[in-house]
């Protein structure tokens, strides 16, 4: 992925407009995680529906299963 090779420091991803996720979009999600590894990741304003999605699937957190990455909701 060029373009997220070309970021420096941790990949921060904005979750602001997501209103409900559903299994399709969370592996791909999961997908895009692992892709990155092992970088670093950052969730900012997340909604209620992906933390939900996030304590059912933790490797959506990154290799690491650290909360941190949640730095916004």
């Amino acid at each position: 992925m060029p373009a997220v090779d070309d970021i420096e420091g941790p990949v921060r991803i904005n979750m602001a407009g997501l209103k409900t996720i559903n299994s399709y979009g969370t592996r791909k999600l999961l997908g895009f995680v692992r892709s990155i590894a092992p970088r670093t990741l950052e969730y900012h304003e997340c909604p209620s529906a992906f933390i939900d999605t996030l304590n059912i699937v933790r490797d959506l957190l990154g290799e690491k299963h650290d909360p941190r990455v949640v730095v916004s909701y």
